[in-house]
C-alpha cells in the first residue's frame, strides 16, 4: 500500500527524473511522508525499502525482477490479471509463484518498455510483442478491448 500511494503521489517527478534515485535524502523525504500517513515507525530502513521498490517499480522491471535476475529461471509465463506468475526453473521446473499482476496497465506498462528498448512499437494497433532483448526471448500481447494481457519470457 505504501510503494503504491508513493508511486501515485510522486511516481510522475521519479519517472521524468531519474537522477532522484541517486541520493538518499529524497526517500528519507518520502519516508517521512509515508510514515505519517499509513502511522508507521520511521527509520533508515523504511527509506531504503522505498528506495529499492520504486526504483525497482519505475526503472526495473518491476514484479518480474527477482525473476529475471535469477540465472536459474528458464522461463518466467505471465497468463493475466489475478493469475499467479509461473516460473520455469532449471532445477525445480515449472512452480506457481505468489507474484500477482492486479490490473493490465502494469503488465502493458512492463511490455511497452521492453518493446522500446527493442526498437519496437506496440500500442493498440500492433499489440503482439516478439522481441529478443539482453538475452530474453518476450513474446506476449497488450489488452485491447477488455482482455487482460499475457506474457512469457525465456531465456535463450
Amino acid at each position: 500500500d505504501i510503494i503504491d500511494y508513493l508511486k501515485d503521489k510522486y511516481g510522475r517527478s521519479l519517472l521524468s527524473n531519474h537522477s532522484l534515485f541517486n541520493g538518499n535524502e529524497y526517500f528519507k523525504k518520502l519516508a517521512m511522508d509515508a510514515s505519517k500517513k499509513f502511522n508507521v515507525p520511521m527509520g533508515d530502513m523504511l527509506a531504503r525499502k522505498i528506495k529499492y521498490y520504486l526504483e525497482k517499480d519505475i526503472l526495473g522491471g518491476g514484479k518480474f525482477d527477482p525473476f529475471i535476475l535469477d540465472e536459474r529461471v528458464k522461463g518466467i509465463i505471465c497468463e493475466g490479471v489475478n493469475q499467479n506468475i509461473k516460473v520455469d526453473y532449471l532445477d525445480f521446473g515449472e512452480i506457481k509463484s505468489n507474484v500477482v499482476y492486479r490490473n493490465t496497465a502494469e503488465i502493458n506498462k512492463f511490455m511497452r518498455r521492453v518493446a522500446m528498448a527493442a526498437g519496437k512499437k506496440l500500442d493498440d494497433n500492433n499489440p503482439i510483442l516478439d522481441v529478443v532483448f539482453q538475452g530474453l526471448k518476450f513474446e506476449g500481447v497488450i489488452g485491447v478491448g477488455g482482455k487482460s494481457s499475457k506474457l512469457s519470457m525465456r531465456r535463450i
